[in-house]
């Protein structure tokens, strides 16, 4: 377990955040993370980081893009309306899924073995139906105090690695810069409107984003975990 981070690692969270600026897209943070992981020999099958208002995204008619990274699938996209970010909302929805412990219990991280078949919450059996093993999910303080939160799962037999909670709390300082920085660029509201036109268009516009009905992108994204 490495007590500083290697410049290959920093070097791709930094190369992350360039392309997603350049390419005005999200994905590439994502793919780099996952890439930035592989670097200090953590193997990560799946990704996800929900990027909200309660973390400082802005946007007029979005209070969330929830980011998922399938290894077999790609990135999908899920469009959450500002009346779905209400507090009391949020709560309801979250309650049966690890990311309640993260943000309403103070809790700054939970892991989760996938191979036995009584999972204490409805995404841990899904992801487990999916060939995953291990599912580790964090907060991450970003430099404004406020707490983001991020989940990795791995179908690798030997799962995320013994030390995983140690080696991301080294890594926190790193990507919780990558993700502030990305959520203060001015690209930011350039960067949901190029998911907004290739999902919704005009549907957005109309304010047809509502509950019950996230569009998505790729292998079809899913909140809460």
């Amino acid at each position: 377990m490495p007590s500083s981070l290697p410049s290959r690692f920093i070097d791709r969270v930094y190369g992350a955040v360039c392309d997603t600026v350049d390419q005005t897209s999200f994905d590439p943070l994502l793919v780099g993370f996952v890439e930035a992981f592989e670097t200090l020999g953590v193997t990560v099958d799946r990704m996800q980081i929900p990027m909200t208002k309660l973390n400082g995204f802005r946007h007029p008619t979005l209070g969330a893009v929830i980011m998922t990274w399938r290894r077999q699938g790609g990135v999908s996209v899920q469009l959450v309306s500002h009346e779905d970010m209400e507090m009391g909302v949020v709560e309801e929805r979250l309650s049966e899924t690890p990311y309640f412990a993260l943000l309403f219990e103070g809790a700054t991280s939970g892991r989760y073995d996938l191979r036995p078949s009584d999972q204490p919450f409805p995404i841990l059996d899904e992801l487990r139906s999916e060939g995953l093993v291990d599912y580790y999910a964090s907060t991450l303080t970003l430099p404004d105090g406020s707490r983001q939160v991020i989940s990795v799962c791995s179908g690798d037999e030997e799962g995320l690695g013994e030390h995983l909670d140690a080696l991301f709390r080294t890594m926190e300082p790193v990507l919780a810069s990558a993700l502030y920085n990305t959520y203060l660029s001015s690209v930011c509201r350039q960067i949901a409107d190029t998911y907004i036109g290739q999902i919704t268009g005009p549907r957005v516009l109309a304010g047809e984003i509502g509950r019950g009905g996230p569009a998505t992108r790729g292998g079809g994204g899913r909140g809460g975990g």
